[in-house]
């Protein structure tokens, strides 16, 4: 076996093994992706079993019902039920619903601009999510947004595969830059070349980086879905008793105190980092990925 065949069957192999983590990224992103539609609609999360209301009788029978700014819904709304309900409240009725004496937290968007007509008039419905189950001291119970369940584990592995294939990508990188050899005589060479070993401090640094991006990413995720599923009505024993009690709200995860903003941005920040080097494939500045 000749030295260019050895370099050939390494290289090869980092194929295979990127190609391998590859798939399994994509395929873990698919069921993430999935689970979460899946676990939103289980969850009754606002507007998941929203029906537009169709007109009854002729000449309009079975058409939506139109107005001058959407469409009307069908009230009550019941999803695959034989109960009628619905998922919105009224501000009335809330009120009586509130825990304590604590206000309602309003939405609010800064900037945005009152027209005349609407000033005074307070906020009169919404939606509220309530799973029919009780919700016990088990955080794998009545929890679709489970810190520890489905969603969350197949949304950690996205992450934590891409961190491994980041780790590839680097440890490919580098065989190419000493020529597909793994000898000290191939790394003494590669670090006396100058603009090689530029490109190898960069590379490595682009890989220490992304590896830790895509486990903050991957830890963000289990704290986003621990975030919802607390937001759900996630509640956990305060006393030693051991009978069941209605128990206070708590976290599974100390993360879940972060916004969905933080949360989204950790996701975009490991993706967008980790695509750099194929950026540049693209634009030609490396020749091989």
């Amino acid at each position: 076996m000749t030295e260019r065949d050895e370099k050939s069957k390494i290289e090869k192999r980092l194929d295979i093994a990127r190609g391998v983590f590859g798939i399994a990224i994509a395929i873990c992103a698919l069921i993430t992706i999935m689970l979460f539609g899946a676990n939103m609609d289980t969850a009754n999360l606002p507007g998941s079993n929203i029906k537009i209301a169709l007109h009854e009788h002729e000449p309009k029978e079975g058409q939506m019902k139109a107005v001058l700014d959407g469409f009307l819904l069908e009230h009550p709304i019941g999803a695959s039920t034989s109960t009628e309900c619905t998922n919105f409240v009224s501000a009335d009725a809330t009120t009586l619903t509130l825990s304590g004496s604590k206000q309602l937290c309003m939405s609010s968007v800064e900037g945005k601009e009152t027209d005349p007509q609407e000033k005074g008039k307070p906020w009169s419905s919404g939606w509220v999510s309530a799973l029919d189950c009780p919700r016990t001291i088990d955080t794998g119970k009545c929890a679709p947004f489970s810190a520890w369940g489905p969603l969350a584990i197949f949304g950690m592995l996205t992450f934590g595969l891409s961190a491994i294939q980041t780790i590839l990508f680097t440890a490919h990188s580098g065989v190419a830059l000493a020529g597909g050899e793994m000898t000290l005589a191939s790394a003494r060479k590669l670090v006396q070349d100058q603009s090689s070993r530029a490109v190898l401090g960069l590379v490595i640094v682009w890989g220490l980086l992304g590896f830790g991006l895509s486990i903050w990413a991957a830890f963000s995720f289990q704290s986003m879905c621990d975030k919802l599923d607390t937001g759900l009505g996630r509640i956990v024993q305060t006393t030693l008793e051991t009978s069941d009690s209605p128990g206070a709200p708590a976290c599974a995860t100390s993360g879940c105190e972060s916004s969905f903003l933080y949360f989204f941005m950790t996701y975009a920040i490991a993706v967008v980092w980790s695509s750099i080097p194929y950026v540049l494939v693209w634009f030609g500045v490396l020749e091989s990925a």
